[in-house]
């Protein structure tokens, strides 16, 4: 019995001492069995328990403690860099983030459809169409879908056509003309100018009081306030193929020899209108302005505030107006704008530099279509990033 008790007496002894070796030693003790028992041919090495190439290794190159970031790889034994200077390695592919639509300004940020990376790292809308009025802006996209912002009381234009031939807005009411030919207009505040007349439409215009359009006929009809259509009287008979309408007038554009008849409020002379045929005509509040036939531009009507005091001479191949001035993109593709500069928002005069193929002006903004088919803004608005 003694000599039993002294045995496990001694075994407890052992144990509790850990003479036999710690856990770590046992791992150590694996790992040694392991490497000793792991043959790696040349150019392989051994790097914990695997066989490895030091010289093409991500995760061990060159020497078993370095791994290559995540945009690097192993080359000679040497993390180099996957992509070329100035290129971002995403999702496996190098790009360039200032103007790659799928990683613009970051690895995975896409321009939505209709945009593109602008070469600064921002997504930019590739424009078709563009129309502004009030405070709004509405932008018809390359790809067919539409863009509006800016203070949309009217919720035909809060949730806009996919593709439009015209639309005209100002900040109470809006008119547009659809892919077929059918006009829909809104008013906000009760002036009747949503009681537009049946039939079919190429273009409309809207004002303060009143809309006008010009149907699939070439005939011209204005709808909207009882009192200010009486006033404004009847629309000229005739064929036609625009018509623009400020506050108190209207001018439509002959479809034959493009010459301008106006009618309405004359307070401004703004019923005045030129002899001579016109490619284009558009009006602000008390005045309208043409390109001649000749590309040169002339208006008539309100000079007492200003708007008219300096329309730019040259040559010019669009223009658009509204409120109290106008701008137009000349014939070497830069813009003017002119007009009256007494509201803090004179920056609606200053167009930004470069080349541009159209312009649209609402009350205290203006934006326009880059050669390169890009928006963009000035004035009190600017190009939202949607």
């Amino acid at each position: 019995m003694l000599h039993s008790r002294f045995i496990l007496s001694i075994l407890v002894i052992t144990l509790s001492c850990g003479c036999g070796g710690s856990d770590e030693d046992t791992l150590s003790s694996d790992s040694a069995n392991i490497s000793s028992e792991l043959e790696c041919e040349p150019p392989l090495e051994e790097c914990y328990g695997d066989c490895v190439d030091l010289m093409t290794d991500e995760f061990h190159c060159g020497d078993c403690e370095i791994s290559c970031t995540f945009d690097q790889t192993c080359e000679l034994g040497d993390c180099v860099d996957i992509c070329e200077e100035g290129l971002a390695y995403c999702a496996g592919t190098c790009a360039d983030l200032m103007d790659d639509d799928d990683h613009c300004g970051a690895c995975g940020d896409a321009c939505s459809e209709g945009f593109t990376c602008n070469g600064e790292g921002a997504c930019e809308m590739v424009a078709d169409q563009l129309f502004a009025g009030g405070f709004s802006t509405c932008v018809l996209l390359k790809s067919g879908g539409t863009r509006c912002w800016g203070s949309l009381l009217d919720q035909q234009l809060e949730t806009p056509p996919s593709s439009y031939r015209d639309i005209a807005m100002i900040t109470e009411a809006s008119c547009i003309v659809h892919d077929d030919f059918s006009l829909a207009c809104s008013d906000g505040d009760g002036r009747g100018r949503d009681q537009s007349p049946a039939g079919t439409f190429t273009s409309a215009s809207i004002g303060t009081w009143f809309a006008c359009g010009v149907n699939t006929s070439g005939v011209v009809s204005c709808w909207g306030d009882p009192a200010e259509i009486a006033d404004l009287g009847d629309p000229p008979e005739g064929n036609y193929a625009d018509v623009t309408n400020g506050s108190f007038h209207a001018c439509a554009l002959r479809a034959g020899d493009q010459t301008v008849t106006c009618w309405g409020d004359d307070v401004w002379n703004q019923t005045d209108s030129p002899s001579g045929g016109f490619r284009q005509i558009a009006s602000g509040d008390a005045f309208t302005c043409g390109i001649r036939l000749d590309d040169s531009i002339e208006c008539w009507g309100d000079t007492i505030l200003g708007t008219l005091s300096a329309p730019p001479s040259g040559t010019f191949s669009r223009l658009s107006a509204h409120g109290s001035f106008a701008c137009a993109v000349r014939g070497t593709g830069a813009l003017a704008c002119w007009g009256s500069d007494a509201d803090a928002e004179d920056e609606k005069l200053q167009p930004p530099l470069g080349t541009y193929r159209d312009v649209a002006v609402g009350t205290y903004h203006a934006c326009a279509i880059r050669d390169d088919d890009r928006v963009v803004c000035w004035g009190t608005t600017t190009v939202p990033s949607f």
